[in-house]
């Protein structure tokens, strides 16, 4: 579930949704709320499976353990 990879698409990697969570950012911070309403109305067309709560949070972690977010 962190990579893509045969099995699983980039929508529903860790790395898929940490990318857009970063991009949601735009150096500006953001409450897990925004985000997360942000995450589940976008309509790009790239996030076409939605992930749960539970995995939406374990992305962020992902990005924190990065050093990415603070």
């Amino acid at each position: 579930m962190l990579m893509p990879d045969k099995h699983i698409s980039f929508s529903e990697s860790l790395l898929g949704v940490g990318s857009h969570i970063l991009g949601q950012l735009n150096s500006r911070p953001k409450s897990v709320d925004t985000l997360w309403t942000a995450y589940r109305t976008d309509e790009s067309g790239l996030y076409s499976i939605k992930i749960g709560f539970d995995s939406f949070l374990l992305a962020i972690g992902f990005l924190y353990s990065l050093g990415i977010v603070a």
